[in-house]
Formats: structure tokens, sequence, C-alpha cells
């Protein structure tokens, strides 16, 4: 089974709330390609959506050191640190994703609209 099948059979178990079966999934993709940022995104989402909140974000940043380039793991590590109130610490990473050249739009709009959340809420923003 190719990598991308492995993806897509971990992905239909996330998001059909079998936790346990994506994260070793997933875990068993990165064995095979460590280079595959998006897995390990995708294990820090699992990470959050079991209640693991310190694993989460520390994967998420791992994955966002590892490619800062990417802006699914930007997006997914800032919009991690809103939903558990970690506002500010939540700004670069969605600043970051405006500034990647060649990200895929719809995550710029997903961090413009995540930044623009924040400044209604008086966060400093656009310094």
């Amino acid at each position: 089974m190719s990598l991308e099948e492995k993806l897509a059979i971990a992905r239909d178990h996330k998001n059909n709330g079998r936790y346990d079966e994506a994260l070793a999934l997933y875990k068993e993709i990165i064995a095979e390609d460590p280079t595959l940022t998006d897995a390990m995104v995708e294990i820090g989402l699992v990470y959050g959506f079991i209640g693991e909140f310190d694993l989460s974000l520390d994967t998420l940043r791992e994955a966002a050191e590892k490619n800062p380039h990417s802006a699914y793991a930007l997006l997914s590590l800032g919009k991690t640190y809103m939903m558990l109130g970690m506002y500010d610490e939540s700004i670069l990473p969605l600043k970051n994703v405006l500034i990647l050249p060649d990200a895929d739009p719809k995550y710029r709009d997903e961090a413009q609209k995540q930044l623009d959340y924040l400044k209604e809420f008086g966060y400093q923003v656009d310094e």
C-alpha cells in the first residue's frame, strides 16, 4: 500500500473518530517517511482531539520547525493555540502563513480570518 493510500485511510480514521487507529497509521507513515510534514500535523491534531494538548502543541511546533514553509503546519499550530486560549502565541504562526509565497489560498484565507478575529478582540496583529 502506498503512503498516499495510507494517508487517506488514516484521515478517514481521524475524520470518523477512530483516533487510536489514526495515530497508529500516522506513526507508521512517519516511520516510513519522516519528511511527511502533513502526517506529523495530523498526529498533532489527533492529540488535540483526544485532549492531549501538550503533546498536540509539541507535535505541531515540531512540524512547523521541520518545515517552516508548510502553511498547513503553521495554520494548524496557530488555530490550536487559539483553541487553547493562547491568543498571543497564535499570532506569529498565523502571520507566517500569510507571507509564504506559495501557500494555498485556502490556508491564507483561514489565517487572515483568524487574525481578523483576534484583531476584533484587541490583539495587536499588525506589528
